[in-house]
């Protein structure tokens, strides 16, 4: 089971507005495709490119479920719609903001409606209220740095190199 945020409002997420949402981006997506069917769509070098991606990545993100599994041409060569981006592009910003790609997984398959047990809906569900918390800690403590870098270089006029090195430690991770 999940924890619940007593800072956010209604103390977490709400699961169920969460998976209906999912349920109805999923099947926007599946009509998207299928309404594509008669264009010829993406090759993956030019999805690789557009999402600033190796090829090698976009294959490995549709094999473990990350990206739907796209239509393939007479030949058998996969052609992605135009919306595939969207998919690689989210998957990059939930990597960066410290999923795993098991995490991804999960969150993917909610997300694109695929069949899921309870169980890994539920895990998908936990992975994401784990992280919306972890990123409202973190937004609180870039707001608060914020306010004293602000501070600071109102007060002197100059940032302070310890203010400084506090922000980059915020936001890029590194060494304070």
């Amino acid at each position: 089971m999940s924890s619940r945020s007593p800072g956010r409002p209604g103390g977490g997420i709400d699961r169920n507005a969460l998976y209906s949402q999912s349920m109805t981006t999923a099947k926007g997506a599946k009509a998207s495709r299928s309404a594509e069917s008669d264009e010829p769509g993406l090759g993956i070098g030019a999805l690789a490119k557009a999402a600033g991606v190796s090829e090698r990545t976009v294959r490995y993100y549709e094999e473990l479920g990350i990206i739907p599994s796209p239509r393939r041409s007479a030949g058998g060569t996969r052609r992605y719609p135009k919306e595939y981006r969207f998919y690689i592009e989210g998957a990059l910003v939930l990597k960066d903001l410290g999923f795993s790609l098991e995490e991804l997984k999960l969150v993917g398959r909610l997300v694109m409606g695929s069949n899921m047990t309870a169980r890994q809906r539920e895990r998908a569900l936990d992975v994401v209220d784990r992280r919306m918390d972890a990123l409202d800690r973190r937004i609180r403590v870039l707001n608060r740095l914020r306010e004293l870098f602000t501070s600071e270089l109102n007060d002197s006029g100059q940032p302070d190199d310890r203010l400084a090195a506090l922000l980059d430690h915020a936001t890029n991770g590194t060494s304070a």
